[in-house]
């Protein structure tokens, strides 16, 4: 089957990760393109051009990790992903508990965003599945903080009006 009109644009900031990502998909039949930047960056990469679809599935934590992260100097590029991953889930956990988790994140997401709606096409969407793995609550992340994220982020969407928030029959809003 050829796929030659389809492209898929994945950012990453981990070099370790995006190499996996590059060795495990090399042999797929479709044009994959890794972004090695933050996702608030993501219209500097298009252009012109538009994309159907964004898809977050698992990657909001990873994201926001990442931010909290910054705010502490911890290199979550080039280092192994997997060794400062107890230490990330401990820094998101304890900015959670202290109040300090909206402050720390809210430019940041809100910018990436903004730049993700930048390079959708009219009547596209950002689609997000959020779930837990197993080993991040192994590792003591605090569940509710993904949900809690939910409700905040829909908070901030309609205070900067900037997206439209839909529902699907079966699919639960939190």
């Amino acid at each position: 089957m050829n796929h030659s009109k389809t492209n898929y644009t994945t950012a990453n900031l981990n070099k370790q990760l995006t190499a996996e990502f590059k060795a495990k998909t090399k042999d797929l039949p479709i044009k994959i393109d890794v972004v090695e930047d933050a996702a608030q960056k993501i219209e500097n990469y298009f252009g012109d051009n538009k994309v159907d679809v964004i898809v977050f599935e698992h990657s909001f934590n990873d994201v926001l990790e990442t931010m909290i992260a910054d705010k502490h100097g911890i290199d979550t590029i080039n280092t192994n992903w997997w060794d400062i991953l107890p230490r990330l889930i401990q820094l998101t956990n304890e900015a959670y508990k202290d109040g300090a988790y909206e402050a720390i994140i809210k430019n940041d997401f809100l910018q990436m965003l903004k730049s993700l709606l930048n390079v959708l096409k009219p009547g596209a969407f950002i689609i997000s599945h959020q779930f837990q793995y197993q080993g991040d609550l192994d590792l003591g992340i605090i569940p509710e903080i993904w949900s809690d994220l939910i409700s905040t982020v829909r908070k901030w969407i309609t205070g900067e009006n900037i997206g439209t928030e839909m529902f699907f029959d079966g699919f639960e809003p939190n």
